[in-house]
């Protein structure tokens, strides 16, 4: 009898280890894959225009010509604050020039705007030169300007026009990715990358880089 509760003892114990072994070691493969995307992020550049705001060069499987590609809010509330604030900076810029030009007649106003070299959307171009970042609001840009150079005297097919994306607020390009993605997060709390559709958004943990390219790939069934 004794041998035989000392055995079940031994097995037990034996078993619990096991198991607090296993744990420990899915803890540390979680814990490094965790630091590896921290230090990934960590070193992302921060916008002095808009706090907890950060960009970073991610592969998402889009090539750009730009240091970085997506931007990082600290939380998906400061996603929509973002938007808000740069649509207040651009009504300041656009008040500022409309005081300037407050006694010119509409054309002296154009031809103004014309020479100076005036853009409405400057705070939005500021806050991607700043961020070393290839938005999508950049890249609908030149695809557009692309677009309206190959039209001719005939009618247009409009939807045809790369300015005709579903999203489309100007503002809003100017925070995401080519595809349409951004991620929200800190080290602390872990990391999210969300990516827009028409019909709302889909989002996928980052708790390891490694499996991203898995991800994006299973969010082209949703388009």
């Amino acid at each position: 009898m004794g041998i035989a509760v000392t055995s079940f003892f031994y097995s037990c114990s034996t078993e619990r280890e096991l198991e607090n072994e296993t744990s420990q070691k899915l803890e540390q493969s979680l814990s490094a894959k965790g630091s590896e995307v921290c230090e990934i992020f960590d070193n992302a550049t921060e916008s002095s225009m808009i706090g907890g705001v950060k960009s970073v060069n991610f592969d998402n499987g889009i090539s750009t010509n730009c240091d970085n590609n997506i931007l990082i809010f600290p939380t998906l509330q400061a996603y929509g604050d973002a938007i808000i604030k740069l649509d207040q900076l651009i009504d300041d810029h656009n008040d500022a020039f409309d005081q300037q030009t407050i006694n010119m007649t509409d054309e002296q106003a154009d031809d103004y705007a014309d020479t100076t070299g005036f853009d409405e959307n400057e705070p939005l171009t500021k806050f991607e030169d700043e961020l070393k970042f290839c938005s999508l609001r950049k890249e609908i840009e030149t695809q557009e300007a692309q677009w309206l150079a190959q039209q001719t005297d005939g009618a247009w097919n409009i939807s045809a026009s790369p300015d005709d994306h579903f999203i489309d607020d100007e503002t809003e390009r100017a925070l995401l990715s080519l595809g349409s993605e951004f991620i929200v997060g800190d080290c602390r709390t872990g990391y999210t990358l969300y990516k827009r559709y028409d019909w709302g958004y889909v989002s996928f943990p980052l708790n390891d880089p490694s499996q991203v390219s898995q991800a994006l790939a299973a969010f082209k069934q949703f388009t």
